[in-house]
């Protein structure tokens, strides 16, 4: 028998790896494939090497906060009080930043409808959707709708807005008036920055969590929004979130 015989339709393996034949004259040898080469799957014999497509873990913008107080869902009349108050575990300060989150199972917002709401027209901060879909975040002068040159804003096209099952948390920041929003770790759009003249996130018109209100900024939405289940909304005082 040749060695082209030999090499038709036969391979040898050692330990789950090709050998590779070695021709000389009539005789035929084999030697382990060079480093690099493709391998058999050996099953355990092989690893797999870590790569660096993994999905990235999910950021939590709580993480680090001090929880203030807790408002369930269906809350209306929720008591906004002056910048010199401390918030009881029942009140929000509307002169200071506010770090708001809460877990939400089902939520369609394609039809709008508020989320949560603080103050009013004079100032008011607004989380909810739009008539059109779109989710919004605002905060400042409630008189005029968004884009506003005296409210902070952020807008996400339906096509891109939160739904489905997931935890939203929004930062309203007081002073030079910012809103950041997150949903189940990934920040929400192109937030724009503005200025009020008191700097406060709300006036002195109470809030709603997934509630009917009356009181709201002028393009807020006055009924709740679809959801099949909703935690308690967490409220952190005067903190950011760290990023």
């Amino acid at each position: 028998m040749t060695a082209l015989q030999l090499s038709l339709g036969i391979d040898f393996y050692y330990n789950g790896e090709k050998l590779e034949p070695i021709y000389s004259g009539d005789t035929i040898s084999w030697e382990l494939p060079a480093k690099g080469s493709d391998l058999i799957d050996g099953g355990d014999n092989e690893q797999d090497e870590p790569t660096d497509d993994l999905p990235p873990v999910a950021f939590d913008p709580e993480k680090g906060l001090a929880l203030n107080g807790t408002f369930a869902a269906g809350s209306g009349e929720i008591p906004s009080v002056k910048q010199e108050e401390i918030p009881s575990s029942d009140t929000i300060n509307r002169d200071k930043d506010a770090v708001l989150a809460m877990d939400l199972t089902d939520l369609d917002g394609s039809k709008g409808g508020l989320i949560f709401e603080l103050g009013g027209v004079g100032l008011g901060s607004y989380i909810g959707f739009g008539k059109d879909g779109s989710f919004i975040v605002r905060c400042g002068v409630g008189s005029t709708d968004i884009p506003s040159d005296q409210a902070a804003y952020l807008v996400v096209p339906a096509k891109d807005a939160p739904k489905g099952d997931g935890t939203l948390v929004v930062e309203l920041a007081s002073k030079v008036n910012t809103v950041r929003a997150w949903w189940n770790g990934v920040e929400l759009g192109a937030p724009v920055a503005r200025k009020n003249g008191s700097g406060g996130i709300a006036g002195g018109g109470a809030g709603a969590y997934l509630a009917e209100s009356s009181a709201l900024s002028v393009g807020a939405e006055p009924s709740p929004v679809v959801y099949g289940k909703a935690s308690d909304l967490r409220y952190y005082f005067d903190q950011k979130v760290a990023s």
